[in-house]
């Protein structure tokens, strides 16, 4: 299952590891780009975007 993870901190991170373990696909969210680095060392994809953008 594809899975987006909004607001990919602490708790986040976390999530995206356990699913990704799981066999799913997360991608995490992050406004700036700072942390891309660690949701990448996590095991899953990372990507740079606001939600609030329109």
């Amino acid at each position: 299952m594809n899975v987006a993870i909004l607001g990919c901190g602490y708790v986040g991170i976390e999530l995206g590891r356990q699913l990704a373990s799981r066999g799913h696909e997360p991608i995490g969210v992050r406004r700036s780009g700072e942390g891309l680095e660690r949701i990448e060392a996590a095991g899953f994809d990372g990507i740079r975007a606001d939600v609030t953008d329109r």
